[in-house]
């Protein structure tokens, strides 16, 4: 009974293991995909949580953007940094590189 023990915890371990790497080499190699989008809403959400010593409680700034593609009626939800965030304006579309369900790039038209 322990060996199967023992064998059902290395496989449990492995399997976390390459989870790991496989997420962090998805995101060292994956460039993402080009994309057509029509942004409809923009939001900013707050997020608490403790700061890098955890002696204080802290907010940052979540910058979301909900778009359709030109194709599909259905919603997505994308996150963006700041930068990103400030360049796209409501009801207009946009040629952009999205990884990881994160908008990373504005291409020019």
């Amino acid at each position: 009974m322990d060996n199967v023990l023992q064998l059902l915890q290395t496989v449990i371990v492995i399997c976390i293991v390459l989870s790991a790497l496989l997420l962090i080499s998805l995101d060292i190699f994956y460039k993402g995909r080009k994309k057509h989008i029509r942004v409809i809403f923009k939001r900013i959400t707050k997020h608490g949580g403790l700061n890098s010593n955890r002696s204080k409680w802290t907010y940052s700034n979540n910058y979301t953007v909900d778009c359709k593609y030109p194709d599909s009626e259905k919603l997505h939800t994308f996150r963006c940094e700041k930068t990103v965030f400030d360049l796209l304006n409501e009801g207009k579309s946009y040629c952009v590189r999205v990884k990881l369900r994160q908008i990373i790039k504005i291409y020019k038209k």
